[in-house]
């Protein structure tokens, strides 16, 4: 399973174009870091939808960061995917899925964008759900 969500993380992050660069942000000093967070649920019961939520705050400080936040769902084993992009000024953005019919693993990525002109600087947060049969 986590090799599994690993490969489909490493897939939205190629998918994605976020590639590590030492560029101009490296060497801002006034950047502000931030931490986007998605606390999801260990497993959700086969036929029922996921609300995926994303908070995005500075890792340090205090502030709202304001841009956009994506949220992406796929299925490890495919070939279920979701994604909506949500402009962000503080609290909480969420993506509700259809019913999850397929057991199994499934990838999520939240990818907040910083306003351009911001001091705040574009995070992410990779994690994952298992999709389960309920008990009979």
């Amino acid at each position: 399973m986590r090799t599994a969500v690993a490969r489909s993380i490493g897939a939205v992050v190629v998918c994605f174009g976020l590639v590590a660069s030492s560029g101009d942000v490296a060497h801002a000093t006034s950047m502000v870091a931030t931490i986007t967070q998605v606390p999801i649920p260990v497993t959700v019961k086969k036929h029922h939808r996921a609300s995926i939520c994303a908070t995005v705050v500075p890792k340090v400080g205090t502030g709202t960061p304001v841009g956009e936040v994506t949220i992406t769902i796929t299925r490890n084993a495919g070939p279920y995917s979701a994604s909506a992009s949500f402009a962000y000024a503080g609290g909480s953005v969420c993506l509700r899925t259809k019913k999850l019919h397929g057991t199994g693993g499934y990838a999520v990525g939240a990818f907040y964008t910083a306003r351009p002109g911001s001091a705040f600087v574009d995070s992410v947060e990779l994690t994952g759900f298992d999709v389960v049969q309920p008990p009979r």
